[in-house]
């Protein structure tokens, strides 16, 4: 019996081979998840960097965090909040900030990492802890944060213009402001490259 395959190798090799069964509708029961090929290398990346690897690379990060705020008119509010806990909490994880941008459901930040002294799993864990903890004693309950966030170096001094610009731009392209400097909840303080 053979598979949808072009090399129409019987799906009892395939399964030997470590491929996974692509069963459908009625032979859904009888797939196989036989994990990742044993004669391919695990290139995936891992859920979280280690704290040193963030030190190593000494490039700038490009991390998006998704949100729960509601409307334009709650985060205008909230966002000194968020932005006062971001600076105190960066400067003591020694995370240098170049640009953020904040909106009803996420958030950009472009950052690097002090090569001897960072830890940017600390900086996003208690920016996340400290800011919810603020604004939901402030009387907002239904604010949240996803629980995991995504981060990306980035390996070219002009992709870090390309990436800001990108970040500050982002309230225009969702029609929030005309301009992105009339965006309150966002700033640029510098990249020296």
């Amino acid at each position: 019996m053979t598979d949808r395959y072009r090399d129409e190798t019987p799906w009892s090799e395939r399964l030997a081979k470590g491929h996974r069964a692509g069963a459908r509708g009625r032979n859904r029961d009888r797939a196989v998840n036989c994990g990742p090929r044993q004669d391919l290398p695990d290139r995936r990346r891992p859920r979280r960097y280690s704290t040193e690897i963030y030190r190593i690379e000494n490039k700038p990060l490009s991390v998006t965090v998704c949100l729960k705020l509601g409307t334009p008119a709650v985060l205008h509010h909230l966002a000194d909040i968020v932005v006062e806990v971001m600076r105190e909490k960066a400067e003591k994880a020694h995370v240098r900030l170049h640009a953020y941008c904040l909106m009803p459901d996420h958030m950009h930040i472009i950052c690097s990492v002090d090569r001897q002294y960072g830890d940017f799993p600390l900086f996003m864990r208690t920016l996340k802890r400290e800011a919810g903890r603020r604004i939901h004693k402030n009387g907002e309950a239904q604010f949240a944060w996803q629980r995991d966030y995504w981060d990306r170096f980035i390996l070219k001094d002009e992709n870090v213009i390309e990436a800001i610009n990108y970040v500050l731009g982002n309230p225009v392209r969702r029609g929030l402001c005309e301009r992105a400097e009339d965006w309150p909840a966002s700033e640029h303080m510098g990249w020296a490259g």
